[in-house]
């Protein structure tokens, strides 16, 4: 067989010369990745009329640029300059512009990611494989560092902003995620601010979930109804809220609209409760069969164990479990509790809070999918 890159190196042109007379002697290997690379370039022939020429580290600097574009885009609040990306990348503007153009392919569908966006947490979040990622353009994975604290602010802004670059390219979006409270504070009249608090929260942080949900009730009962008691993290930002603004979050919550600004649609899947549960548990042991636990020894030997990244089901009742000497079986059955429980918050916030299209086939799920945008770009 040939090496992918000196396949690609080759270019594609010679590629298409030679279709005529190929031989399967020769034992060609084309890999997931190189075949829509190469028919992308085919297709580039026949519109540009003329010859290909393919650079080797292309598409490298593609990816690169790619990720660096969208890095400085939530550091800058925009989207950065053709200038400022050559700068940082440490090539000229015109190679840089041409790694943007050979980014994402204008025809092409793209996933946008809710849970991956955290780099080094691979097995535990689910994160499709590369094979799945090289078949259509998926964006927002391995998009920030273990240490960063990615806020729902952070998502809001960058899935706005990945959305309004996607949709200048005429590209179809399917977005995929789990956090409702994410996809509706993006795909919804949130107004979010950055979370950048003088308030010292020292002595919240010291309480019990009871207590501090006590607190909560007296600050802003109507929040509470809408937050879980153990949704510790949700009700210590809504005493902050109050606090920082003088302002209850719930009020602040009824002045808005409750509009998409989007043409969204939802559409969910479901089952039955006890085989989805018991998808859940099966989910789980193959987690760990991929390497979930020595995963998340690699990261704790890295880093602090108190990061928020940490806090995902799957990391930080290992992290907790290893830091307390806990049997492993103990850690997998409590991940498998904590997942069914998030599972259940997640189809209750859904139904009340989007409005789901809800199917228990795929099949079916497809065809709606399919007959509503028929025709649609």
């Amino acid at each position: 067989g040939i090496e992918y890159d000196d396949l690609y190196g080759a270019g594609c042109l010679g590629l298409v010369k030679a279709a005529n007379s190929f031989k399967e002697e020769l034992g060609f290997c084309f890999s997931t990745y190189a075949v829509p690379v190469i028919l992308g370039e085919i297709k580039r022939l026949f519109r540009d009329g003329g010859a290909v020429k393919v650079s080797r580290s292309l598409k490298e600097l593609s990816l690169k640029t790619t990720k660096t574009r969208d890095q400085l885009t939530l550091k800058f609040g925009r989207e950065p300059t053709v200038s400022e990306l050559s700068e940082v990348l440490g090539v000229s503007t015109e190679e840089t512009a041409e790694a943007l153009s050979a980014a994402i392919p204008p025809s092409s569908l793209s996933y946008l990611n809710e849970d991956g966006e955290v780099k080094e947490m691979d097995i535990g979040t689910a994160k499709p494989t590369i094979e799945e990622r090289q078949e259509v353009p998926h964006h927002l994975f391995d998009y920030v560092e273990p240490t960063y604290s990615f806020s729902v602010y952070d998502y809001q802004k960058t899935l706005r902003s990945k959305i309004e670059e996607l949709e200048k390219r005429n590209v179809p979006i399917i977005v995929c995620g789990g956090t409702g409270l994410y996809l509706k504070a993006s795909f919804y009249d949130f107004n979010l601010n950055k979370q950048e608090s003088t308030i010292d929260m020292s002595k919240y942080e010291s309480l019990t979930n009871e207590e501090l949900y006590e607190v909560l009730k007296e600050i802003d009962f109507e929040e509470t109804k809408v937050i879980h008691m153990n949704n510790r993290k949700r009700v210590l930002r809504a005493i902050q809220i109050y606090l920082e603004t003088g302002k209850k979050k719930s009020e602040q919550v009824a002045e808005q609209e409750h509009k998409p600004i989007y043409d969204v649609t939802f559409v969910g899947l479901t089952r039955d409760r006890e085989e989805l549960y018991e998808l859940i548990n099966k989910r789980v042991d193959i987690m760990f069969e991929m390497g979930l636990l020595e995963e998340v020894k690699t990261l704790m030997d890295k880093y602090p164990h108190d990061l928020r990244s940490f806090q995902a089901i799957g990391y930080k009742e290992i992290i907790d479990g290893l830091d307390n000497s806990k049997d492993i079986e103990e850690i997998k059955e409590l991940i498998k509790k904590n997942s069914r429980n998030y599972a259940k918050r997640q189809y209750t916030y859904f139904n009340h809070q989007l409005d789901v299209n809800w199917f228990s086939s795929l099949d079916d799920a497809e065809e709606f999918i399919v007959n509503k945008f028929n025709g649609r770009r």
